[in-house]
């Protein structure tokens, strides 16, 4: 299974599927954190500006686990 920031990266999933998608460090770093926590069936907050990727960085881990 690949893990969240593999499926981020320029050559992932998302990269492959959708015209125009960069990948973003903090992006691959707060799907990591969202995965784990996951994971671990624990608590996170997580807070990231605007052009972060969020929305993906809570979806693909979701969607994983």
């Amino acid at each position: 299974m690949q893990s969240p920031s593999e499926i981020l990266d320029e050559t992932g999933q998302l990269a492959r599927a959708i015209e125009g998608f960069a990948p973003r460090a903090g992006q691959q770093a707060m799907a990591e954190a969202v995965g784990r926590a996951l994971e671990s069936e624990s608590v996170l907050v997580a807070e990231a500006g605007t052009g972060t990727g969020k929305t993906f960085a809570y979806l693909v881990p979701a969607l994983l686990s």
